[in-house]
């Protein structure tokens, strides 16, 4: 094993080859959401659009839901459909979010877990995921209908419905909101300082 991870991290770090050669994301771009723009905020963007590099393979569902504490059925059934098939994984990350979270103690004892709950999309005017939901359709748009992704390689989103949005007409705004209100987690710290 320490082989093989010297092997990596050579090739990787001083060779600029291999897995261990980039982070995994091949493209970001920062993007003004409307809503930025009517706030007079145009010029300070509040998405960041990411394309991240990946090989789904059997258990990339699975470990997905490990990571980030997602439905493990769900998942492993979403991304059944990309085994072994060229793809790569669009994030859009919300860079200026309105709501606000919160932790607490679990209990009296510091050995009680704390408590975490993020409040996804709990500011009011729901500006948070109707910046999300722009975010996500730009994305789409991009990914499809631009001449590097979408022509040259055959760019798709999939067709597959995320569990739990069945019945929601599929890429509608309700489509997208049901979206990313199950398939949204923590990303890189975000945060505004009030």
């Amino acid at each position: 094993m320490r082989t093989i991870f010297r092997q990596l991290f050579y090739l990787g770090f001083t060779g600029g080859r291999g897995p261990l050669s980039n982070t995994g994301a091949f493209a970001a771009g920062f993007v003004s959401s409307s809503f930025a723009k009517v706030r007079g905020e145009g010029h300070w963007p509040d998405l960041i659009l990411y394309a991240f590099g990946v090989g789904v393979t059997k258990g990339f569902g699975a470990a997905l839901a490990h990571a980030f504490s997602l439905k493990l059925d769900e998942m492993t059934t979403y991304f059944q459909h990309a085994i072994n098939r060229d793809s790569y994984l669009a994030v859009i990350s919300g860079a200026r979010p309105f709501s606000k979270g919160y932790i607490k103690l679990g209990g009296t004892s510091p050995y009680d877990s704390l408590i975490i709950e993020p409040d996804y999309f709990s500011d009011p005017g729901d500006v948070d995921l109707k910046a999300m939901v722009e975010g996500m359709k730009a994305t789409v748009l991009m990914a499809e209908n631009t001449t590097a992704i979408g022509h040259n390689l055959g760019g798709k989103f999939t067709d597959e419905v995320l569990p739990g949005c069945e019945g929601i007409p599929f890429r509608s705004d309700a489509y997208w909101e049901c979206y990313a209100r199950r398939f949204t987690v923590t990303l890189h710290h975000p945060g505004k300082s009030y």
